[in-house]
């Protein structure tokens, strides 16, 4: 079950392969075969950085248009869990 929904507006590259990754995973989830995926946010506290890895998958990824000719895109993810040891291995 999802704890949390994240969403952010990126730049797009068409050729990427983020972009391109991001677009299928985008695609299984549609279909109803999710795949899940770890997403990782490193944290500064007190000048140290901290990784934090948590359990998710991409809900959506949709093209939104330009920003001063620049193509951008909308990925919209659901975060269900913190690894606890912060490892990149789903748990």
């Amino acid at each position: 079950m999802p704890v949390a929904d994240w969403s952010q507006d990126k730049q797009l590259w068409y050729s990427s392969a983020g972009d391109v990754l991001l677009e299928t995973l985008s695609a299984l989830t549609a279909a109803g075969t999710r795949e899940e995926v770890l997403l990782e946010f490193n944290v500064d506290p007190a000048g140290t950085s901290m990784r934090r890895t948590y359990r998710g998958y991409v809900n959506s990824f949709n093209p939104t248009g330009s920003v001063g000719g620049v193509a951008m895109a909308n990925v919209n993810f659901k975060i269900m869990d913190r690894q606890t040891t912060n490892a990149r291995v789903i748990a």
